[in-house]
């Protein structure tokens, strides 16, 4: 959910959190197209790409290794908890192995499972859990485990992931806007940091299609309510948090914040650094500043850890359709996309160049240089895929006599796929490639994912 989508369809749970004092980070950025990749980079501090050289080499390896937070939590005696409402779309799990070992205290996983094969659906997501939604079942039991750690005197470390709501709905908000605002005014928050958040924007349809998605599907929602006992011990904090709020963040610095909470309260040592697979040396974590640190007010987006295509901080220059650099970026772009496809997947032309722009012109007169980002969104066929892609583009005007024209176009890896997967994937089991893959009618079919 973007942060305008949440103010659009949850009004009365904006007012709770602003009633609150909760702070809403308005430059907040994800670093990853969907879901997984925002979450590791916020429990890890770590790419998606560097996780999958160390802990995590492919869909059929286990995470039980990689350095997620909650591990650090735990080691500092912290009971922890890992919640979600949709176990065929789980962050760790979806087309994936998840983990072998229960990664946390409470993990509801196995109980949202036997819901699903109890209530079986032909969809990703269950509505109900008996008479109740399941967000009403699933926010009861946050607010048990929080009193229940209150009770016993435990520090908790609670994640709770909810998809249900709005993954398959730009409103579907709406429909949870007073139960979500009753939750909260509910919670005893003296002694409880808050982070009320999303990973990114909706990503299909067709207000993806808009200029405003475009911004939309990079700002997800995000608010931090810091208790007064912190506050009070910290004056600094509160007045820090309120400048970040104005300022470019990333999923990045959700992970250092969450590191400076436990380097202030506890004795436990940061997460170790991760080892690549194949030459034993040390990834470190490049990225992320604590949300109660002053982030620079000049802070890049190349500085955050966020990547060209989820940048936000441009302003792009719409072209028209016929634009021949665009023509030549879009063709660039398929020309990519069929390079990794399998070859039970269908190879993919452009049916149609539907929006561009240009994000970026650099010229230089000096050497005859220029260099520029172009912006394409198109169609394919077989499949009617639309696709956005960011295409770097550089060119060096030779001697007129001596030298041709030198043109290069390099495609970022952040191709998006901007409507849903309708067609049938069941020939490639990868959470990647199923974006781009059309099933070619003569491939094997894999046997399709059993629940575990």
């Amino acid at each position: 959910m973007s942060r305008l989508s949440f103010h659009r369809t949850m009004p009365k749970t904006r007012a709770m959190l602003e009633g609150l004092g909760a702070v809403e980070m308005l430059g907040y950025t994800k670093v990853g197209e969907n879901t997984l990749p925002n979450i590791m980079a916020a429990l890890s501090g770590y790419l998606e790409a560097n996780l999958r050289d160390s802990c995590f080499f492919d869909n059929d390896t286990p995470q039980d290794e990689c350095p997620y937070l909650w591990k650090r939590f735990s080691r500092a005696n912290y009971m922890t908890a890992f919640i979600e409402d949709a176990p065929l779309l789980a962050i760790f799990h979806y087309l994936k192995t998840g983990f072998v070992k229960q990664p946390t205290d409470i993990y509801l996983r196995p109980f949202m499972l036997g819901v699903y094969q109890h209530e079986p659906t032909p969809y990703f997501t269950i509505d109900c859990i008996g008479t109740e939604s399941v967000d009403e079942v699933i926010l009861r039991y946050i607010a048990n485990v929080m009193k229940m750690a209150t009770d016993i005197d435990v520090p908790l470390f609670l994640l709770s992931w909810m998809t249900n709501l709005a993954h398959g709905s730009l409103v579907g908000g709406k429909y949870a806007d007073e139960l979500y605002a009753d939750f909260l005014k509910n919670l005893d928050l003296n002694n409880t940091l808050l982070f009320f958040m999303s990973d990114h924007g909706y990503r299909f349809g067709s207000i993806r299609q808009t200029f405003a998605g475009w911004y939309e599907d990079k700002l997800p929602n995000f608010w931090v309510y810091l208790p007064q006992t912190l506050g009070t011990k910290h004056s600094d904090w509160l007045p820090t948090l309120k400048t970040n709020s104005m300022r470019l963040t990333s999923t990045f610095d959700l992970y250092r914040t969450m590191s400076h909470i436990l380097n202030e309260f506890t004795t436990t040592p940061e997460l170790p650094v991760i080892k690549h697979k194949t030459t034993g040396l040390e990834i470190g974590r490049k990225f992320g500043q604590s949300f109660f640190e002053e982030v620079p007010i000049l802070r890049e987006c190349i500085g955050a850890g966020i990547a060209e295509s989820f940048c936000a901080c441009v302003v792009p220059q719409r072209l028209s359709t016929n634009d021949s650099l665009l023509e030549k970026s879009a063709e660039a772009a398929i020309v990519h996309i069929n390079s990794f496809l399998p070859p039970q997947c269908a190879k993919l032309k452009i049916l149609s160049i539907e929006a561009g722009a240009v994000a970026k012109y650099r010229q230089n007169s000096r050497d005859g240089t220029t260099n520029s980002t172009y912006i394409v969104a198109f169609v394919t066929q077989p499949g009617q895929f639309i696709f956005e892609a960011n295409v770097n583009f550089f060119s060096r005007n030779g001697n007129v006599t001596t030298e041709p024209l030198q043109q290069e176009f390099h495609v970022s890896m952040d191709i998006l796929r901007m409507n849903r997967i309708s067609t049938d994937v069941s020939c490639i089991r990868d959470g990647f490639l199923e974006k781009f893959c059309y099933c070619d009618s003569t491939s094997t079919l894999i046997k399709k994912t059993t629940l575990s």
